[in-house]
């Protein structure tokens, strides 16, 4: 996320494949297991990446009905 956040450039692509080799140390020959976790690590990554994206313009305008309603 700061990575995405600083640069607008989304590294979701190396997370998935960190992902994918951690999983083949784990559970070396089960591919799909494999490709299932490297799937779900950048789709994950995709996902907040563009939550990150659709949240920062508001906080760029300054709205304060959206940016109350952004708030946890």
């Amino acid at each position: 996320m700061r990575a995405l956040g600083e640069t607008d450039l989304n590294p979701v692509s190396g997370l998935g494949k960190v992902a994918q080799l951690f999983f083949a140390w784990i559970q070396p020959g089960n591919i799909v297991a494999n490709i299932i976790a490297g799937g779900v690590a950048e789709a994950g990554a995709m996902q907040s990446a563009l939550l990150l994206n659709f949240w920062f313009p508001v906080m760029l305008i300054t709205v304060p009905e959206l940016a109350n309603s952004c708030k946890t």
